[in-house]
């Protein structure tokens, strides 16, 4: 019976120290092999690349070779007021951005939601340059673009991603 205990003792202290071990790894930035989730890449007007991840307030990093990359302020300083108030339980941690440019502006669509639930939304933010340094840098949310409610609808408002088309874009 005590070599039981014991082996359970020890059993839950490696998996604990196994998880442990992994999250620190999966999440220390190395700027010659950024470990990201849901990223999307483009290259700016400067000629940087960017690459938008999930993470708080969305990852931003930039890159001139795209071997070496700088880690970059998050879109967001804090979570939109209106994927707060819409989605139960939201904190701030955006997934899934996706990045296009239209005219003289990139529109980023980014999701908000809490893990294994459908009430969701996709929101939109604008920004007339990638480039950080540049006086004109700033993103301005434009708000909700779909929201999915947790037990009223069979879908879920997740993962956007922008199909150009000669008539008009489609949000998928």
């Amino acid at each position: 019976m005590m070599k039981c205990k014991l082996f359970g003792i020890f059993f839950l202290l490696f998996v604990h120290i196994s998880g442990v071990a992994q999250d620190i790894h999966r999440f220390h930035f190395n700027e010659n092999n950024p470990d990201v989730h849901d990223p999307v890449m483009a290259r700016g007007e400067d000629g940087r690349y960017y690459v938008f991840s999930t993470g708080m307030g969305i990852g931003v990093m930039s890159s001139a070779d795209m071997k070496t990359w700088k880690r970059e302020k998050p879109v967001f300083d804090h979570a939109p007021q209106w994927a707060v108030d819409s989605v139960k339980g939201f904190r701030g941690h955006i997934w899934a951005p996706d990045i296009s440019r239209h005219g003289d502006k990139w529109y980023l669509y980014y999701s908000c939601s809490t893990f294994g639930k459908n009430g969701s939304a996709i929101g939109v933010a604008t920004n007339s340059t990638l480039d950080p340094q540049s006086p004109h840098y700033k993103w301005e949310d434009q708000g909700v673009v779909i929201v999915s409610h947790k037990r009223q609808d069979n879908w879920n408002a997740i993962d956007p991603a922008l199909m150009p088309n000669s008539e008009s874009p489609l949000l998928t």
